[in-house]
């Protein structure tokens, strides 16, 4: 019987450790820091990574209903100096680093040649699923690539696995992605990137790339190409917007470095077809290096219909800039927080002087923008600006790179920066989240269930952490999601303290200063077995209950088979102990006994007879070398998802047992298996066993060996014969023992460059354990008969390789009858069949070889036979021998 008390010490009062609350959400109200030190961040960051320099969100990569990043690092030194690496990071609900996975030129699955200084990382961006293949893609810049010219730049599209490593890349640069665009200079391509849609309607997803360096007009000056893409990534057909193409019509000044940035927008003058923001960070408007945004209206063949310009003195906007500002460094789109029909931008200002402190931390602002692109207004955030109290320092950087995280209200932004030591992120979330947070004990009298705490004010179906410690020693992280109500139940909590409880979400920290207990009085404790009167009966099984509180009354249920049962009343007698007597074979679960007047539920899974007889097959692959651990054992035709204990004898001498379980094609694997003898198996699951008289030989067989009789002896002389053995290692000595019509002989032998040895001198008679002994290992070879012919007039016409190895390594691939008389080649039809007796193939002639396929099959390893036979040759007999099929 479990019986519990919980006593409360105090009433629970919230702290709330973050900053504003404002009814239009332009203000930041949480924020969490990732860098080497903070954010639960595990990765190694050096000093100049400038972590932080990209950062792109990606959508739920992992699949846990909270969206993860990628940042850029891009002067890394991962296989050479300043190659660069991004990291994808998976959140956690608080916005801190639940995992991440670094990408590089030494990690992450990324086999792209990076050289020296290509910054790799310079700009990210989420592409999508662009192909539809069910795997998310990205871009990555790496402006300083040197295919080409120096600064070419290149683009770099990589597609995800949902744990952040990469399945598959492409690359399009001046000699790759079928990119046949002119580059004018260092023009540095890939400084951004960005997924603009199917702009020409083909079906496919289109992309911006920027080129801040380009030399239109003058160097400098920048520019974007518009690149119309294939399925697979290569470049379709381009267009080209700068100073002198694209219908642009802009005196770029030297240097104004437009392409600096790029963000998609949403279509703004009604035609279909989405604008986009560029920025020309190095624009001179209003004073030297002030930077400004170009807001650009395209047409479907990529060139510009109209243009805004935002700066300091253009576009309607009120901006605190001052000279190397850099704003437009970096842009992101879009959101329309207060639902109004405007969208707004994100735009960076890595060098912006913080009023607060006067010193260059860097800032970004959120700017609304009218639907002809001109500026409704805007909102600046640095330290103590707008809200942030995240400590900055001069030269910090920050905003060199942004992205939304979330674009409803309450927004959710991360910021770059870079230079803040080794780099950080910030995200920052646009609100002060769940005040008026209640905590309330739950309390039963039964067996542990129902015993922990209420949650409430939570906002209803979101995404929470926990954290509380168990008897101040026990500190525990989970994560939840509240209910509609804004409500979440913690049940079935150890006894004990519970205290430093805290509610954690978008940087936001929320702690009750009190504690309390929880204290066990007794607990219902049952053991349950199976007993079955045999593996093979389907009658006469028992469900035991064990550990019972001795004549006790109990109403006691379960599911059958996933069906929840009647319950019935049961008597434990003088031991504790219930027997559910002929219960049917099946899957027994969720078993609850009600005992004075507690339920008590018990997550238990029994299985009764589950199988009964058992058919499995054995397969095995040999090992590749006599010191190489690489053999296998299958084990098939058994129940899929399910654990058995296999055991089995190696060599006679030594019991190996495992625990394994089946595959969905009901395999079991045992792998790295040294080459030995295995025999006598016993297979058990669900308390049933069973012995397999098989044995297996794992030996090292010489690798896919093959035998060819070259020459037969001459009766004369009886000593002319020759037989070639092929697929050993070249230059290899050996030990060559064998028994010839009884005899035993044996020599030293080599095998040539090729791996061959040859046999010469040999003389009529039947070959029999034919062994050769290299380093401890004994490799037997198949047994060959060698016939006399009369002073070479009588020939042995055909010989048949006993076996082969089809598996595209090069050797003993195919199998083929093999004339070993030129004089004796006649006209032949070679069936080859399975044990079954089903044709597989026929060879007609010697030109033709069987590749061990039927109808594109696979065939497995085994023996098959095959028949010879000779349609227009009344002297010739058919011949009928087998063959063995290895893989």
């Amino acid at each position: 019987m479990g019986k519990f008390r919980i006593k409360i010490f105090f009433v629970f009062i919230l702290f709330f450790k973050t900053f504003h609350s404002f009814s239009q959400n332009y203000e930041i109200g949480c924020f969490t820091k990732i860098n080497k030190q903070q954010g639960n961040f595990d990765q190694q960051l050096d000093s100049g990574d400038q972590f932080g320099y990209s950062v792109d969100n990606i959508g739920d990569l992992n699949n846990d209903g909270i969206s993860d990043i990628i940042v850029g690092a891009f002067t890394d030194d991962d296989g050479g100096a300043n190659r660069g690496a991004v990291y994808v990071l998976f959140l956690k609900a608080d916005d801190t680093v639940l995992k991440s996975q670094k990408i590089s030129s030494t990690t992450g699955g990324f086999t792209g040649d990076l050289d020296d200084n290509d910054v790799f990382g310079a700009s990210v961006s989420y592409l999508g699923d662009m192909n539809n293949d069910g795997l998310v893609e990205v871009a990555v810049g790496a402006e300083y690539d040197g295919d080409g010219g120096y600064w070419h730049g290149a683009v770099w599209i990589l597609s995800l696995n949902t744990d952040g490593t990469v399945k598959a890349h492409s690359k399009i640069s001046d000699f790759e992605g079928d990119f046949t665009g002119q580059f004018n200079g260092d023009v540095v391509f890939g400084t951004d990137i960005g997924n603009i849609g199917d702009l020409n309607n083909d079906g496919i997803e289109d992309i911006i790339v920027s080129a801040r360096r380009d030399y239109d007009g003058n160097p400098g000056a920048g520019a974007i190409w518009v690149l119309f893409l294939n399925s697979d990534f290569t470049v379709n057909s381009y267009s080209k917007i700068s100073e002198t193409e694209g219908n642009f019509n802009v005196d770029l000044d030297s240097e104004d470095f437009f392409g600096g940035s790029i963000a998609i927008l949403k279509d703004l003058d009604g035609d279909g077809i989405k604008e986009i923001a560029v920025g020309s960070y190095r624009d001179d408007d209003g004073g030297t290096d002030f930077g400004s945004v170009y807001i650009l209206f395209l047409d479907s063949n990529g060139r510009v219909k109209k243009h805004k310009k935002i700066s300091y003195t253009q576009g309607g906007g009120s901006f605190d800039l001052n000279n190397n500002a850099i704003f437009g460094k970096s842009i992101d789109g879009y959101s329309d927080i207060d639902s109004d029909g405007l969208i707004e931008i994100l735009v960076g200002c890595a060098r912006c002087i913080n009023p607060e402190t006067n010193t260059t931390t860097g800032a970004f602002y959120l700017i609304e923008l009218n639907n002809d692109g001109t500026v409704s207004e805007s909102f600046p955030f640095s330290y103590k600006v707008g809200g942030f109290e995240g400590e900055l320092n001069s030269g910090d950087i920050f905003g060199i790179s942004l992205s939304y995280l979330k674009k409803q209200d309450p927004l959710k932004v991360v910021v770059g920066a870079s230079k803040d030591n080794e780099g950080a992120v910030w995200i920052l979330n646009f609100d002060d989240q769940m005040e008026g947070l209640a905590i309330n004990p739950t309390n039963s009298q039964c067996s542990g269930r129902n015993i922990g705490f209420i949650l409430s004010g939570l906002e209803p179906n979101e995404s929470y952490l926990l954290n509380f410690e168990h008897d101040n020693n026990s500190f525990i992280e989970l994560e939840f999601s509240s209910d509609e109500n804004g409500e979440y139940t913690l049940q079935n909590l150890e006894a004990g303290i519970y205290n430093n409880i805290e509610v954690r979400k978008d940087g936001c920290v929320f702690e009750f200063s009190e504690e309390f207990e929880i204290s066990e009085e007794e607990t219902l404790e049952p053991e349950f077995s199976v007993v079955s009167s045999d593996c093979t009966s389907l009658e006469g099984n028992s469900i035991h209950i064990s550990n019972l509180p001795v004549n006790e009354t109990f109403s006691i249920g379960y599911d059958y088979n996933g069906i929840p049962r009647e319950m019935v009343q049961f008597s434990s007698d003088a031991i504790g102990e219930i027997t559910i007597s002929d219960v049917e074979p099946g899957e027994y679960s969720n078993f609850q006994i009600d005992y004075e007047n507690c339920s008590n539920s018990f997550s238990i899974k029994l299985e009764v007879n589950p199988l009964g007889e058992i058919e499995p097959f054995f397969n095995f692959q040999l090992v590749s070398e006599c010191s190489t651990a690489d053999g296998a054992i299958e084990i098939r035709n058994l129940e899929e998802f399910e654990n058995y204990l296999v055991s089995f004898m190696v060599d006679s001498e030594e019991t190996i047992e495992l625990e394994l379980t089946s595959d969905s094609e009901g395999i079991l694997l045992i792998e790295n298996l040294k080459g030995a003898q295995y025999s006598n198996f016993y297979i058990e699951i669900a308390n049933c066993n069973y012995y397999f008289d098989e044995t297996l030989n794992l030996n090292f067989n010489g690798a896919n060996y093959a035998v060819e009789i070259i020459q037969s002896p001459i009766c004369s002389s009886d000593s002319e014969g020759i037989v070639k053995v092929t697929g050993f290692t070249p230059n290899s000595e050996f030990e060559l023992f064998y028994f010839v019509n009884g005899s035993e002989k044996n020599l030293a032998i080599v095998s040539d460059l090729n791996g061959t040895i040859t046999l010469e001198d040999l003389s009529e008679g039947e070959y029999e354990e034919v062994t050769l002994v290299a380093d401890s290992c004994e490799i037997l070879i198949e047994n060959f008969t060698l016939n006399c012919s009369s002073d070479g007039d009588e020939k042995i016409c055909y010989s048949y390789p006993k076996f082969f190895s089809p598996n595209s390594d090069g050797i003993n691939d195919r199998w083929r009858v093999q004339i070993t008389s030129p004089e004796c080649n006649k006209q032949f039809n070679c069936y080859i069949f399975d044990r079954y007796g089903k044709l597989l193939t026929v060879l007609r002639g010697p030109d033709e070889e069987w590749d061990g396929n039927f109808n594109g099959v696979a065939m497995p390893s085994d023996d098959y036979w095959v028949k010879l036979d000779f349609p227009n040759e009344s002297d010739f007999q058919p011949e009928v021998t087998h063959i063995s099929l290895i893989r």
